[in-house]
Formats: structure tokens, C-alpha cells, sequence
């Protein structure tokens, strides 16, 4: 059971980094956007709205960002898929341990 405790907090790092990763590339397409109320203070993002909307800019750059904050919102899905069925597999013979 230690190890399973282990590999889930290493995942659990991992996968909040690419989340926090995902966050700052969702703010850049949105100042680039030209939302209204950017000051430099910490606000909301929408994540789904800078990933797959299309009131934003179709600049070369913005197109890049948009594609990569895709990508690692698919890679955050996926993460939580394969820990999903990892945990799944696990649970019956931790569950006969106790």
C-alpha cells in the first residue's frame, strides 16, 4: 500500500504541474484576446472558452497556444483515465490486505 500511496502523490505533482501550465497559457491567449479588466491581478480563466472558442484571435501565435493548451488538456484527461484504471486494478488487492 505504500507504493500505491507514493505513485499517486508523484502522479497527483505531475499532472497539477501540466494543470498549472494549462492556466498560464489559457491567461496569454486571453490577454492577447484583449479581455477587459486585465490589471495584473490574479482573475478567473476559462480554460474550455481559450481552448475551443472561436471569439479569439487567428494569428499565427495564438493558433500555437491554443493548440498546445489542447494538448495538455487532453494530457490531463488522460492522466486521470489511466490513474482511474490503475486505482481500479489496485483496489481488489488492497482491499484483500486489510
Amino acid at each position: 500500500m505504500p507504493i500505491l500511496a507514493l505513485v499517486a502523490g508523484l502522479w497527483a505533482v505531475a499532472i497539477l504541474a501540466v494543470f498549472i501550465w494549462a492556466i498560464r497559457i489559457s491567461y496569454a491567449i486571453e490577454r492577447k484576446r484583449g479581455i477587459a479588466g486585465w490589471h495584473g491581478l490574479p482573475r478567473n480563466t476559462n480554460l474550455l472558452a481559450s481552448a475551443f472558442g472561436s471569439r479569439t484571435s487567428d494569428d499565427a501565435e495564438t493558433l500555437r497556444m491554443r493548440h498546445k493548451l489542447r494538448k495538455l488538456l487532453a494530457l490531463i484527461a488522460a492522466g486521470f483515465a489511466i490513474f482511474a484504471v490503475a486505482v481500479f486494478f489496485a483496489m481488489p488487492a488492497a482491499a484483500d490486505s486489510v
